[in-house]
């Protein structure tokens, strides 16, 4: 992909565009870039996430989307001045399509923080973006609805003139606990958090919602449409909501989605009140309190795979720590063993754990939401990854995180950076005796829409050891004591056996 100032016209002249003020006009000219894109080239793949918004400026490119039984049919296709990439620009979706130029093509891309700023602030941009959302892509995403995950494309696009859009700004209520329910909630972006009231009239947190999240799916069940908890906007949030009585009204005539659709809610419904409904109905004979706390004010349910440390082979010997040391170039740990300790009655493991502060590449990650300057972002493989050069320190992420595994750290100085010593020259073993090894600049690349900031600091976490062939903490300790697993398996007993081969899965 090279950048071309090929002529084509100007992105002020699209219709898109003509309603932007000044402002939002300079910003436009000087951060949106312009893409050559040879006939043939496959320039997103589907699955991959990616944060761009593309606009063609020239040329045709189609989208081919390949189900899960190998069928590859053609989703849509882009011509002259038509724009795609809104879904995954404002969820953070994967990519639902692969995307191929059929024709040399000119694109100009926005990239995420830039398409952010004029999807909140320009209303003219917003309307149009929102109106080619509805009929093009609301279908898709519809699938990330746990109740509706089953239906077909079809049926979801009768969904989607029922479908309402909705902007909130920071710390409003979109349904407060006790309040008749009436309708399904998609967060398209931003954040909320789910509180409820114990009995005693305590608030207690219980998770939070970010992007592609669900929530009031149960209000489709007879006699059970009152929210079971209250949720607050934790930034400005744009959700979709998808009225019940529109739901029940558009498939009147077809019983068995109906049914279908209320014994979901059923399941939902048990799941959010921390019932494990996924396989077996066992006897839970674990410590429930200790399990939720984890799961849910831990928010470690939410994770991916947690780093998990058994405290009964650890020696503390420290290795773990020295190996990220060691691998990482400015010579800033990634790993600390400070996390949540689990006991033994509190696990399924039966074994004394510490889930460490490492990062659990979210489903959903609130560090991604919070971050407006386009620093993290979700790699082809889903683990979620920090842009060095985009980053301006301004810790926004740290909060937004639940595991705490976020820290600051000082930018390299240039000038400490830039200084050698006479040991480095020595062959061979220079560079590993040289004293200031490690310390060497990392490049600067174009920090994009956001490259005039004052950078204030770095934002680190754990990146999984990106480019080695292992993650040095568990290749390097001596004890075997430390390895990656999903925080499912740790806590659900089934799991665990069926993980062991102690019993087949259930058809």
């Amino acid at each position: 992909m090279d950048s071309s100032e090929a002529q084509t016209p100007s992105l002020l002249e699209l219709p898109l565009f003509s309603k932007l003020t000044k402002r939002h006009q300079t910003s436009l000219v000087k951060f949106a870039q312009q893409r050559v894109f040879p006939a043939g080239t496959d320039f997103i793949r589907q699955g991959e996430y990616t944060s761009d918004f593309f606009i063609v400026l020239s040329g045709i490119v189609t989208a081919y989307r390949t189900e899960k039984g190998g069928k590859t049919e053609i989703l849509d296709q882009f011509s002259e001045n038509e724009w795609f990439g809104e879904l995954s620009a404002l969820s953070n979706q994967p990519a639902m399509a692969r995307y191929k130029a059929d024709l040399p093509c000119v694109l100009a891309v926005l990239d995420g923080a830039l398409f952010q700023e004029l999807y909140s602030f320009a209303p003219d941009f917003k309307k149009q973006v929102d109106q080619i959302y509805r009929e093009r892509s609301l279908a898709q995403h519809l699938r990330v609805v746990p109740l509706l995950k089953g239906l077909d494309k079809g049926l979801l696009s009768t969904l989607r003139e029922a479908a309402r859009f909705e902007s909130h700004p920071k710390d409003s209520v979109i349904a407060a606990q006790g309040e008749r329910a009436s309708e399904i909630v998609l967060v398209r972006s931003g954040g909320l958090s789910k509180t409820r009231k114990s009995v005693q009239g305590v608030e207690e947190l219980a998770g939070y919602l970010m992007a592609n999240s669900s929530f009031g799916e149960w209000a489709l069940l007879d006699g059970e449409g009152d929210w079971k908890s209250t949720y607050k906007t934790l930034m400005p949030t744009e959700i979709l909501a998808l009225p019940v009585a529109a739901i029940r009204e558009i498939f009147s005539g077809q019983p068995e989605i109906i049914d279908r659709l209320r014994k979901t809610a059923r399941l939902i419904a048990a799941e959010d009140q921390g019932i494990d409904t996924s396989l077996y109905d066992v006897e839970d004979t674990q410590s429930t309190d200790e399990q939720l706390e984890i799961m849910v004010h831990s928010e470690s349910i939410k994770g991916g795979e947690a780093l998990v440390i058994d405290l009964e082979k650890c020696v503390r010997c420290n290795a773990c720590v020295e190996s990220c040391v060691a691998v990482h170039e400015d010579g800033v740990p990634r790993l600390s063993k400070k996390g949540k300790r689990v006991s033994a009655e509190g696990n399924a493991l039966g074994k004394e754990l510490s889930l460490t502060t490492s990062c659990y590449s979210c489903e959903t990650p609130g560090c991604m939401m919070s971050c407006t300057y386009g620093a993290i972002r979700r790699d082809s493989h889903g683990l979620i990854r920090f842009v060095w050069d985009n980053c301006v320190g301004c810790a926004e992420c740290v909060k937004g995180c639940p595991y705490d595994v976020i820290r600051l750290t000082a930018p390299p100085d240039p000038e400490a950076a830039a200084a050698t010593s006479w040991v480095s020259s020595l062959p061979l073993i220079g560079k590993f005796l040289d004293p200031l090894q490690g310390s060497a600049p990392i490049p600067q690349a174009d920090r994009g829409y956001h490259r005039e900031q004052v950078v204030q600091g770095k934002a680190v976490k754990c990146d999984r050891c990106e480019g080695l062939p292992f993650e040095a903490c568990v290749y390097n300790c001596p004890c075997g004591a430390i390895e990656r697993m999903s925080p499912a398996l740790i806590f659900d007993q089934s799991l665990l056996e069926m993980a062991t081969n102690k019993i087949e899965e259930p058809q």
